[in-house]
């Protein structure tokens, strides 16, 4: 973690889930991408990792962001469009109302050091190159990987 803080243990997890301004969702348990992984070890890592939250917190996790922000594959894709109501993946774009599916969202990466006006920036849409290019060293980076 950086600057060497802690991951919430159960009962910090349910303060923090206890207040209404917070959300908290699911990012799978084991971390797999889910676009190479067989659809019965997404479903089990997906329904533990609900399990989890929802006993730790008294709360069902309804959102979902995939891991490294990879699309999954059509099946594991289905899995989650089933468990969740809505699903974030990469694509530093604005999320338009009653135009983006709510099982495809982008989300955008603010960084530590970026400023009012890049965070704007961002928000607004800027930033695709930045967001494709990522998204390219992603897919060669993990291109082996299952976590």
């Amino acid at each position: 973690w950086p600057d060497g803080a802690i991951a919430l243990n159960p009962s910090a997890l349910a303060e923090v889930a206890s207040n209404d301004l917070v959300t908290i969702g699911c990012h799978s348990h084991d971390h797999l991408l889910l676009d190479r992984e067989p659809a019965q070890t997404v479903a089990n890592d997906l329904d533990r990792s609900i399990g989890l939250l929802e006993e730790w917190t008294g709360k069902r996790p309804t959102h979902f962001a995939y891991p490294k922000a990879l699309p999954p594959s059509a099946d594991n894709a289905a899995l989650v469009r089933a468990r969740f109501v809505s699903a974030a993946l990469a694509g530093t774009r604005p999320n338009r109302y009653w135009r983006t599916d709510p099982q495809r969202l982008h989300r955008t990466p603010i960084q530590r050091d970026d400023d009012d006006r890049s965070v704007r920036h961002k928000f607004d849409g800027g930033m695709r190159l930045e967001d494709d290019l990522r998204s390219l060293v992603h897919r060669l980076t993990y291109r082996r990987a299952t976590t």
